[in-house]
């Protein structure tokens, strides 16, 4: 790519513009208001299929968004599903595949006992993290989703790992360094 090029529409792992720019680097992206974070954490690049899965599911498969399963029973060769949401209480099908799109929030992970869940500081159900993706509780990191807000939406991605690893690694050999 062109230097003209690259002003005009910069690429990073994640995607291109100067948008992504800013989604895919913590030090500008933490300098934005939680508020701000937070907002851009739910609304930017949330999930969905690659662009070159349109054609596979448009028009093939039946979706059906904002519904919730109540319940799921096997019905001759598929699945009967009820259903809370828009629509249709029930539905028999051949096939289900669940997508993603739940909140994110620490206190549902079940292996954080209690105590500590406590001892951790959060914002709407995200980890407040350091640059290095360290919650408040010392020696406690948090990488991908959870750390979003933190360290910017391409934290999510495994395009975004470039930009937490190197600082994580430095931060974690830091306190071994220091605990010998």
């Amino acid at each position: 790519m062109s230097p003209l090029k690259w002003v005009q529409r910069p690429a990073v792992k994640l995607c291109e513009g100067w948008q992504c720019v800013v989604w895919s680097t913590p030090e500008i992206y933490r300098r934005f208001p939680e508020s701000t974070r937070l907002w851009l954490t739910r609304r930017i690049l949330g999930p969905m299929g690659s662009w070159w899965l349109k054609d596979r599911v448009e028009g093939v498969i039946e979706a059906r968004h904002g519904h919730s399963v109540r319940e799921a029973t096997a019905q001759g060769s598929g699945v009967r599903l009820v259903l809370d949401g828009p629509g249709p209480t029930s539905v028999d099908v051949d096939h289900v595949v669940c997508g993603t799109g739940y909140p994110v929030d620490i206190a549902r992970l079940p292996f954080i006992p209690e105590p500590l869940l406590a001892k951790i500081t959060t914002t709407r159900g995200y980890p407040v993290l350091s640059r290095a993706g360290e919650s408040s509780v010392p020696g406690l990191y948090f990488v991908g989703s959870p750390s979003a807000p933190s360290l910017g939406i391409s934290a999510r991605f495994i395009a975004g790992t470039h930009a937490i690893a190197k600082p994580l690694a430095q931060s974690v050999a830091t306190k071994i360094r220091r605990s010998l």
